[in-house]
């Protein structure tokens, strides 16, 4: 196989086994997770491959980029679960997996022998976790949850945008990340709580209630109050300033001031005597109530100059501020491509990866692998004697 190899350099979760069955984005992104941490990830596919392989028309060394983007430090192991023959590969497999990681529909674990009963049978100590779109037994449950639908059915796709334009899709796929984020949690926290009790665990995650908690803390108003939320662009309901300005040479440059000290050092460096007017502007309710004329004083005012000026200026005088950089320019910033960029060569050249961010002091993150061709770890799994095994 082309690409990198396990070292003696010793991860995180060296040593942990994962049995992956997930396709697409929400599971493989948390077994990704799992194998730069060290774990070795046995990533089972269909005999045509995970769906993610198929997505888009943008080919990589004959990999579709989303691919590419969640499933690198795993071994790909091709079967047709349907068959008793692959039933008895995974259950051989189960025996010595400390984490089973699925996302099939409901019930199709169940009938392909790959349930948490069924797997906790062969492996008590087994940590089970289910990624699903939503509850089970819910009216939603059998639906497909591909991330824009989570967005819509959460209430995030209602959050985004602003009154005129209606509701917005997040640019990044937010229930796609939330989730397994959360699943990654889980399954750290029941490793843990083997280590310390001695017993497996089934853990359930689905993307609707992950979505949702992603958006805290607008739950705490709501739940205590009744008020909900509603489309305000760039703004804040709780404070002003919160939002976007444009600069004179048509850039964007994002300011907070969440308290009176913030307001003072912002007031400070615009330099507008309007804005000093503390009868006016002296306190953050007042400055929510008269939140159109403090936005039209700040934004006349920083229409004045450009985005480099205000940057030196606000950071001079400590204003909470962020210019809107371009994704180009955020990924490109020397920091990030030192930190999290890495060259895997893979079969027929080499591909640069993102790298997660998560920094150890005594056992660093190592990507083990490029994400692989279809199949690449059937012989290694299935080839040796004694039956199905565990890769090295």
């Amino acid at each position: 196989m082309a690409g990198l190899s396990k070292t003696a350099m010793k991860s995180a979760l060296t040593g942990i086994k994962v049995l992956d069955f997930t396709q697409m984005m929400a599971g493989p992104l948390c077994s990704m997770v799992l194998g730069d941490m060290g774990a070795t990830v046995i990533k089972v596919e269909p005999e045509e491959g995970d769906a993610m392989r198929r997505v888009g028309e943008a080919r990589y060394l004959g990999h579709s980029e989303q691919f590419l983007s969640v499933n690198r430090s795993k071994r790909s192991l091709a079967l047709d679960l349907k068959k008793p023959e692959s039933t008895e590969i995974i259950h051989v497999l189960a025996r010595d997996a400390d984490i089973v990681l699925e996302n099939f529909r409901p019930g199709v674990a169940d009938k392909l022998h790959l349930g948490y009963d069924t797997i906790r049978a062969i492996n008590p100590n087994v940590l089970y976790c289910s990624v699903s779109g939503f509850f089970a037994g819910s009216s939603d449950a059998a639906k497909p949850a591909l991330d824009p639908v989570i967005q819509a059915l959460s209430g995030l796709m209602d959050l985004n945008g602003t009154q005129d334009q209606g509701p917005l899709l997040c640019a990044a796929p937010f229930g796609d990340f939330m989730t397994p984020m959360m699943a990654t949690i889980g399954i750290l926290g029941a490793l843990s709580a083997r280590e310390r009790f001695g017993h497996g665990q089934k853990i359930e995650i689905n993307m609707l209630t992950s979505a949702i908690f992603g958006m805290k803390p607008r739950d705490q108003t709501a739940l205590l109050h009744g008020a909900y939320p509603n489309r305000k662009g760039n703004e804040s309901p709780l404070m002003v300033p919160y939002n976007t300005y444009v600069t004179s040479d048509g850039r964007y440059v994002t300011i907070i001031a969440h308290n009176d000290k913030y307001w003072r050092t912002l007031v400070n460096a615009l330099g507008v005597e309007a804005l000093r007017n503390d009868t006016l502007y002296g306190n953050g309710t007042l400055r929510v109530e008269r939140r159109a004329q403090v936005d039209a004083l700040i934004g006349g005012r920083i229409a004045e100059e450009p985005l480099a000026f205000w940057e030196e200026t606000f950071t001079r005088h400590d204003v909470i501020h962020g210019p809107v950089r371009t994704y180009a320019e955020a990924l490109n910033l020397p920091e990030v491509r030192a930190a999290m960029v890495h060259e895997s060569e893979m079969a027929g050249g080499r591909v640069p990866i993102m790298g997660i961010p998560l920094f150890f002091s005594q056992t660093p993150n190592q990507i083990c692998y490029p994400p692989p061709e279809l199949g690449e770890g059937n012989d290694d799994i299935l080839g040796g004697q004694g039956g199905p095994k565990w890769p090295d």
